[in-house]
């Protein structure tokens, strides 16, 4: 329109984007999921995504999960609810906490020892390659690791099975 416009989407509409991640489409569950946090910044459907996550439905705990993690440092009052998710019976719910969670890394003091407990102990292997992945991020942006992190990315490094998991361990 040639000036700025400023645009409020209202709760209606991010009403409308949660009630989409349950849709039969997978395409229109993923876009739904993704604008999600565009139109609720103040987190006011937290309540709701958690309330999905924690459900026993899939795929919808999986799309509440990529929706969590794109609100980001805003998703932090669900922390807490999230934890146990990384100790999850499915490696899908497993990885998605594990993201979800790493965003929190640095704002959390006992994420990146969850992180460094799944690295030793997770059987999946992708698990195991987010949490060094998250782990090194964290690192890389400055935040000191504690000496028993530290060592769980030197033991992965040395001795993990799995390449993929070494790899990130070396970043």
């Amino acid at each position: 329109c040639g000036h700025r416009c400023d645009f409020a989407p209202s709760l209606t509409a991010a009403n409308a984007l949660l009630r989409l991640l349950s849709d039969t489409d997978p395409i229109v569950r993923s876009y739904a999921g993704i604008a999600l946090s565009s139109v609720d910044p103040e987190g006011r459907l937290l309540p709701a995504l958690l309330a999905m996550v924690l459900s026993q439905q899939q795929p919808l705990r999986l799309e509440a999960l990529y929706a969590l993690d794109r609100y980001q440092e805003r998703a932090l009052p669900v922390l807490p609810d999230l934890l146990p998710l990384l100790s999850d019976s499915d490696d899908d719910i497993r990885y998605w906490t594990t993201v979800v969670v790493g965003n929190f890394a640095s704002s959390e003091a006992s994420v990146p020892s969850l992180l460094a407990n799944l690295l030793r102990e997770d059987g999946c292997v992708w698990v195991r390659e987010r949490a060094a992945r998250e782990l090194w991020e964290l690192g890389l942006d400055g935040h000191a690791l504690s000496s028993s992190v530290v060592a769980t990315l030197v033991l992965a490094l040395d001795s993990d099975v799995s390449t993929p998991v070494r790899r990130q361990a070396a970043l």
